[in-house]
């Protein structure tokens, strides 16, 4: 794995008041919310994808589903433990931590969602084909993560890639 994370105990605690425990991106919960209701997710398998600090696998796991979070940091692996401990959804979620492929998911899930994750892997084939492998038949991709409308990148977002120490590998719409 190529994939970069830089969260700090501080920048954790800042994010947790600014939008809620265990989320880190702006928009996450309500994307959640939304999803959860669109599918019905109660009584689903769900892969969360770049699980992060446990917020959207536990609000999944509130809608009755059982939920495995993936996440390339053991620090925010451990966050998340104790955010479904807190929340009292242990039986219903469990995170591990993901070195590469193939992913450490034993059995076939309905449903993978993913918030800012997928555009920080590079080897977007292979990984495709794990989602394959794993997801059911009829099931879902969800997908929530930086793309660019164009070969060339922005003066913004050239700016933003620059300042930002995470490695992004960023895709059109059609590159998908």
């Amino acid at each position: 794995m190529s994939t970069v994370y830089h969260y700090d105990e501080q920048a954790l605690n800042t994010l947790a008041i600014l939008l809620m425990p265990g989320f880190t991106q702006l928009g996450a919960k309500e994307w959640v919310d939304a999803l959860c209701q669109e599918i019905q997710v109660s009584g689903k398998r769900v892969l969360d994808f770049g699980s992060s600090a446990g917020g959207p696998a536990c609000e999944i796991a509130q809608y009755d589903a059982q939920v495995v979070g993936l996440d390339f940091s053991p620090e925010l692996i451990k966050k998340s433990e104790a955010l479904a401990l807190q929340k009292s959804l242990s039986s219903r979620v469990e995170f591990a931590v993901m070195t590469g492929l193939p992913l450490p998911v034993t059995h076939k899930v309905d449903l993978i969602m993913s918030i800012n994750t997928i555009s920080r892997y590079k080897d977007k084939e292979n990984l495709f084909a794990e989602f394959y492998r794993i997801m059911r038949a009829n099931g879902t991709l969800a997908i929530m993560d930086w793309f660019h409308k164009s070969p060339h990148y922005s003066e913004a977002t050239q700016a933003f890639l620059s300042f930002t120490p995470d490695i992004f590998y960023l895709n059109t719409a059609q590159d998908y």
